[in-house]
């Protein structure tokens, strides 16, 4: 009975761990490079974890044994964030649709910008919106402001731009302007149109 309910706790705690690593990394290209790092020390170990669980069973010292298995449970750990990067995936696409959704109702206020000063506004606070942006924008990797503004008129104040980095992807960029309304992703391969 009381082993059950320990698998019981450490299978909830697995998933309770990869839940909030999910909701946390939400899908982005970070969150693959730290579960890929995670992994890659958990498969350092197992070599030296078996090495030693054989040792702990030669010299029968139970809680030697004991640490040694707690040790393959970190390792187990560590392989199941991949997991988490796989639920996180679907939060990264609904968080690049909320960004794109603000974007796109933000157009209408710009045209009205335009046509009652001339030019679009020189920076985003000027519009004095009451919504704010999505954390996707003002912070792309959920810490720390963003490098660059999502918001970028050009120098005549004419066309603006609107950009963003994709979370899932390392160097991805989605963009649009004020002259289309279509979104593209942009990469190492160049420009195409935002798939979701």
């Amino acid at each position: 009975m009381q082993a059950v309910s320990r698998r019981k706790f450490l299978t909830i705690g697995v998933v309770a761990f990869n839940l909030g690593f999910a909701l946390i990394g939400r899908g982005s290209a970070g969150q693959l490079l730290v579960s890929l790092a995670a992994m890659a020390l958990g498969a350092l170990l197992l070599f030296p974890l078996a090495l030693a669980r054989k040792l702990a069973v030669w010299l029968s010292w139970p809680r030697f044994r004991k640490l040694v298995g707690v040790g393959f449970l970190l390792v187990g750990l560590a392989w199941s964030t991949l997991l988490a990067f796989f639920l996180g995936s679907p939060l990264a696409r609904e968080d690049i649709r909320n960004a794109i959704a603000f974007c796109d109702a933000a157009r209408p206020r710009l045209e009205a910008y335009r046509s009652s000063q001339g030019r679009y506004p020189e920076q985003w606070e000027d519009l004095a919106l009451q919504e704010r942006p999505p954390l996707l924008l003002t912070h792309p990797f959920w810490f720390g402001p963003a490098a660059r503004p999502f918001y970028r008129p050009a120098g005549d104040g004419q066309t603006y731009r609107f950009e963003f980095l994709d979370p899932r992807f390392a160097f991805g960029i989605i963009h649009a302007s004020s002259a289309t309304t279509t979104w593209l992703m942009e990469g190492s391969d160049g420009a195409r149109p935002l798939q979701l």
